[in-house]
Formats: C-alpha cells, sequence, structure tokens
C-alpha cells in the first residue's frame, strides 16, 4: 500500500470522526462510535469503513450509510482529491464475532 494512500485513509477517518462528534446530538447512536478500519480502493474510487460501538452498531452503521452522501460533500471541501471516494460503512467483523461470544455467555451465565 503507498504512503499517500494511508495517509488518505487517515484523513478520511479524522473527518469521518470528526463529523460524527459535531452531529452527536442528531444522531445519538453515534456517541460511541469507532472507526476500526479505513480502506481506500488504489484507483482512488471506493472507501470501506468498518466501524464498532458500545451502543447499536447496526444503528450506526445504517445512520453513517445514510449520510454518505453528505460525508462525501464534506471529504470534497476537506480535501484536495479529483475525485471523491463513493462510501460504504460496514461492521467490523472482530466485533460481529466478539458479540456473538458475549451472546453466548450471557445467554450461559444471564447479563
Amino acid at each position: 500500500m503507498t504512503n499517500r494512500i494511508l495517509k488518505l485513509e487517515k484523513r478520511i477517518g479524522q473527518l469521518i470522526s470528526e463529523w460524527a462528534v459535531l452531529h452527536a446530538a442528531e444522531f445519538p447512536e453515534l456517541t460511541v462510535i469507532t472507526l476500526q478500519r479505513v480502506s481506500l480502493a488504489k484507483d482512488l474510487s471506493f472507501v470501506k469503513i468498518h466501524i464498532s460501538s458500545v451502543k447499536d452498531t447496526e444503528k450506526a452503521c445504517e445512520t453513517l450509510n445514510q449520510q454518505a452522501h453528505e460525508l462525501r460533500k464534506l471529504l470534497s471541501q476537506k480535501m484536495n482529491l479529483k475525485k471523491v471516494p463513493k462510501l460504504a460503512f460496514a461492521i467490523d467483523p472482530i466485533h460481529m464475532q466478539w458479540q456473538k461470544a458475549q451472546d453466548v455467555i450471557d445467554k450461559h451465565l444471564g447479563p
């Protein structure tokens, strides 16, 4: 992976995190999210962001995907890119495994 892509991934993650903090009152499900991984395509056309949340991760992911157009506008304003990548948010697979394990523990031991 090139140094440029790594820098762009980092900057995209920063901007999305800042946006989530600024809009936490409007979208309470975004108050405790973590961007686990930002993966930018080599041709810079697509970025996939894996998230986890202490609260409702599915709802947070759904909200971010619904706000992808606004986030792309933000990226176009804040970054010097010829083409702004399309955004897709997904639940981090490690978080999904952790949640399944937690559900099994809760089922057998109680909350």
